[in-house]
């Protein structure tokens, strides 16, 4: 605790803790920047320059790891927020790892190849995170799973390999803008001026980035009915029979719209609406499932995989909801009216 002293007649003027001041390196005559938070209170950083200095992280390789495994490494230090990445295998690096690095690269936004050389490969994002805000990403994020599940059941109705395999394909897209909403998020933590850049208070941030997981793995369930495609085909499934997941999926993408609008209106009602119309397409789901009993085995198994994965979406839609009703609740502090 610190008392408000006055000086001069009209500055107020509070001390620093001595500890914290040693430990930040602030001496006599130092300038500090004061930031104000939307709550009203006042972050006091010695940290003024616009970007702070930048974070590498070197991975050393001993002889050839997975493929897999490096590139599971490389989103980990994005994720991290490290803006330079290298890798280094000596006496000289192996085709696969430059392979997945230029993988990587293409994976994820905002980070370039820089420097290449026989044993070293590097990387740079170049990416300024303000570009980008998170309800941007949220918003590309949420068009794309949402097409992803209307290509999906079109594809199951009409047994259209080739739609199902385009949505397969738009699923990298949906995990750029997931990574790229966690590693916003976490150089966030670390620079608490990025927030007053973006918009976006830190208490905030943690619910953008659950729904955008949340979002994540609607669209993984998306890609994975339009995997069935190609099972229910080959076992001769009737068009009748796909006609109720077209039907199924459009009412429970109709729920994720309306969640997604209540973010962005800061409409709390609506949002507890979509919980409530979320639990009543998992009703109605639930009955279709009983529907489904004494199919054949090549039909009943990809079909089960596909209203499971609905039932699923139905859950995630849910969470949505409730996250949105979270934050608006978090946004509007005590007196918020929801």
């Amino acid at each position: 605790m610190r008392k408000v002293q006055i000086t001069g007649g009209s500055t107020f003027v509070i001390s620093l803790p001595k500890k914290w001041a040693r430990e930040a390196g602030v001496k006599p005559n130092d300038t500090l920047g004061i930031i104000q938070q939307d709550d009203g209170t006042l972050v006091v950083t010695p940290k003024l320059v616009e970007t702070e200095s930048t974070r590498t992280k070197t991975f050393e390789l001993a002889g050839s790891p997975l493929g897999e495994e490096l590139f599971r490494n490389l989103i980990a230090a994005y994720v991290t927020g490290y803006d330079i990445i290298e890798v280094v295998q000596r006496p000289r690096m192996s085709a696969q790892v430059r392979n997945t690095v230029r993988t990587f690269c293409h994976a994820v936004i905002g980070p370039e190849i820089i420097d290449e050389s026989a044993e070293v490969i590097r990387t740079r994002d170049l990416l300024d995170p303000s570009d980008l805000p998170f309800r941007t990403s949220l918003q590309r994020m949420y068009r794309i799973a949402s097409g992803m599940h209307s290509s999906a059941a079109t594809a199951c109705a009409e047994l259209d390999i080739h739609l199902a395999e385009d949505v397969v394909s738009r699923d990298a897209e949906v995990d750029r803008l997931n990574w790229l909403i966690a590693r916003q998020y976490n150089l966030l933590l670390r620079d608490i001026r990025l927030a007053e850049k973006m918009g976006t208070p830190r208490e905030h941030a943690i619910v953008f980035l659950l729904i955008s997981r949340t979002l994540e793995r609607i669209g993984d369930h998306a890609s994975r009915i339009a995997e069935q495609v190609a099972y229910l085909k080959r076992a001769g499934a009737e068009p009748k029979l796909m006609a109720p997941v077209t039907k199924h999926s459009e009412a429970v993408m109709k729920v994720l719209d309306d969640a997604m609008a209540s973010l962005l209106t800061k409409d709390a009602r609506q949002a507890h609406e979509c919980i409530r119309r979320a639990a009543g397409f998992l009703s109605d789901l639930e009955k279709l499932s009983g529907k489904m009993t004494g199919l054949p085995a090549g039909v009943a198994v990809p079909m089960g995989a596909v209203l499971d994965s609905l039932g699923r979406t139905g859950h995630y839609t849910k969470d949505v909801g409730e996250l949105v009703i979270n934050y608006l609740v978090g946004e509007g502090g005590p007196t918020a009216r929801v």
